[in-house]
């Protein structure tokens, strides 16, 4: 299972915090990270819109993915919620241990 990270665009804060919270409690990610006052420029239905929103930084492992996307969808506010899963490159292993470990219910120290 490789560690990926999940860049989910939120509405506001709270949305945010509340699809993290989420994502912890049903073990699809390990932690969620929450970037507040985000500017964003986007083209949306022809027009050019300006928002502040909120960045959800997730770390999980890649057979996440599809459960994540469906849980987030359900959550969200908007109708096409900005998701995007990368691969996290030169992971140390104590953290990568730390995030199967946590997506698998399994909370054993991994040092």
């Amino acid at each position: 299972m490789a560690v990926v990270l999940a860049y989910i665009v939120c509405a506001h804060s709270e949305e945010a915090e509340t699809i993290g919270e989420e994502l912890v409690r049903e073990k699809l990610v390990a932690c969620a990270n929450v970037v507040t006052g985000v500017k964003s420029i986007f083209s949306w239905q022809g027009k050019i819109e300006k928002k502040t929103e909120a960045i959800l930084f997730c770390k999980t492992v890649s057979e996440k993915e599809k459960a994540i996307e469906k849980k987030v969808k359900s959550l969200h506010s908007y109708a096409l919620p900005g998701i995007c899963f990368y691969p996290a490159e030169h992971v140390s292993a104590e953290y990568e241990k730390w995030v199967h470990n946590s997506v698998s219910g399994v909370f054993a120290d991994p040092l």
